[in-house]
């Protein structure tokens, strides 16, 4: 199967697809009235890739760099998951809370009580794994590994349940 245009880009690898252009952003290709979007998508693809590999710092400073141009949809989840990561749980939150609506929006709320629990707001986490396990509990089979750790975080956030 041919990868994504996307994970291709973030990959290393060259993009055979002319979709959405990612084929062509070289760095400084700037040109046209698209040349901001497609300087955004280059450096939102390269910080994918650091953060495939494992270089984490290395891609929210990429992503840092994005926010001159264009703070995308997918760029405010790359960079939720990067600082998710790192244990940003601060500075993860408002890019975690802008997720909603998108496909994954219930992984959205186990991610959103993550960070509440690790931030010690014991209340927001209780209502998002709640919201959570209430959603996925006829889940797929490989799903359900996140809704019993979400049950378990609600037993351990309310002995009361």
């Amino acid at each position: 199967a041919t990868p994504q245009p996307f994970y291709s880009g973030a990959l290393g690898r060259p993009c055979q697809s002319g979709r959405v252009g990612l084929g062509s952003l070289a760095p400084g290709s700037r040109r046209g009235p698209f040349g901001q979007e497609c300087e955004s998508r280059r450096l939102a693809v390269e910080a994918y890739g650091l953060w495939l590999r494992g270089e984490l710092e290395a891609a929210v400073g990429k992503l840092e760099e994005v926010r001159r141009y264009r703070v995308t949809r997918r760029v405010r989840t790359v960079l939720g998951y990067v600082l998710m990561d790192l244990e940003r749980w601060e500075e993860a939150l408002p890019y975690l809370s802008t997720w909603w609506g998108y496909i994954h929006s219930h992984m959205m709320q186990y991610h959103l009580a993550r960070a509440y629990e690790a931030m010690g707001e014991d209340r927001e986490a209780v209502k998002e794994y709640a919201s959570f396990v209430e959603a996925w509990a006829d889940a797929d089979p490989e799903l359900q590994p996140w809704v019993e750790d979400a049950r378990q975080a609600l037993a351990r956030l309310s002995p009361d349940r």
